[in-house]
């Protein structure tokens, strides 16, 4: 058994009560305006001129790893929130100013910048899954043996100082499940049917916001409330009374102080418009059309002409052979 789970793969949040929601939605907001705040364009042409090395890395590049991520946890059938934890490490590592050698370093290297994601990836299956990852499940099997078990210790240990040690910060899923909560209680059955569908389908949308860069630095409840407002754009008229829609806007302005009509959430919503097309004109006549499912070759091909696929072993119970890309393949 390559990676053992304390926890189980799948969570259920019970609805809460309001004033326990109200606060834990003041909570996360607060949370990603301080201490878990991420808003620094690391690759802006504005910081390179103020950093003594090059940045040879391009946004591609971290849509590359993002969306390897994403097969890694499909392929280990570990929760996909799991993979949006370790985006947001990354982002925020990045950004920091407390590691800036080692930052400077992972943006002039391609190779260093791969090592960063992917000591992200197992923080955040230690920090976030409860796991024990093996390292030697690692070294020879995610990354193929490029990189010894000492290089990627040491880099976890340079994350978590930038991070000083903080790992609990909120993510756009996150944001969606307690907004969506946010409904009235009067709903009819079937209204609450569209509930369901409408958070998986927002977090369907919050995940390919997450592999653009330009999304990436903005606050999880902005994009998490524009692809709510996207998805409910999108449902046919039977899906919740036009009463319930206003009700729902209403609280989500009063409680966690997100509005519709506000420039910043117009900014987020048209990018992430933006960012669907490009996916949909991407795997057009292709069966990958979901965003559930957002690998493929093109993601990738822009980085390296050569992709290889390696057979690997990488399930929880080891009895499941899978195709994914290790990093070596995504980044040389």
């Amino acid at each position: 058994m390559m990676i053992t789970s304390s926890l189980s793969l799948q969570s259920n949040h019970e609805p809460s009560n309001t004033p326990y929601l109200t606060e834990h939605i003041h909570t996360m907001r607060r949370q990603e305006e301080t201490t878990y705040k991420c808003d620094v364009d690391y690759l802006g042409q504005s910081l390179q001129h103020s950093r003594s090395s090059t940045i040879v890395v391009t946004p591609a590049d971290r849509k590359a790893m993002c969306t390897w991520s994403y097969n890694i946890v499909d392929t280990c059938r570990i929760d996909r929130s799991i993979a949006a934890v370790a985006i947001s490490y990354f982002d925020r590592f990045m950004g920091s100013s407390t590691s800036d050698r080692v930052v400077q370093l992972c943006l002039s290297r391609r190779r260093e910048f791969q090592l960063a994601f992917i000591a992200c990836f197992v923080i955040a299956l230690k920090a976030r899954e409860g796991m024990t990852v093996d390292s030697m499940f690692v070294t020879e099997t995610l990354c193929q043996g490029m990189y010894h078990q000492l290089e990627i210790a040491g880099m976890e240990e340079e994350v978590l100082m930038a991070l000083e040690w903080r790992l609990n910060g909120p993510t756009p899923q996150e944001f969606v499940h307690y907004l969506l909560e946010l409904f009235p209680t009067s709903l009819s059955p079937s209204d609450l049917k569209y509930v369901e569908a409408l958070k998986e389908t927002a977090c369907e949308f919050v995940e390919l916001g997450m592999l653009d860069y330009s999304l990436a630095l903005q606050k999880p409840s902005s994009l998490a409330f524009a692809s709510v407002l996207l998805v409910m754009q999108s449902l046919s008229s039977e899906a919740f009374n036009p009463a319930g829609r206003m009700a729902w806007i209403e609280r989500a302005a009063l409680v966690a102080g997100l509005h519709s009509n506000d420039l910043a959430t117009q900014v987020v919503r048209y990018r992430l418009m933006d960012v669907m097309h490009e996916h949909e004109v991407s795997t057009k006549g292709s069966n990958n059309v979901s965003p559930r499912r957002i690998t493929g070759v093109g993601s990738c091909s822009s980085i390296d002409d050569e992709i290889n696929e390696d057979c690997i072993e990488p399930s929880l119970d080891g009895s499941e052979r899978a195709k994914v890309w290790s990093p070596m393949s995504i980044i040389s």
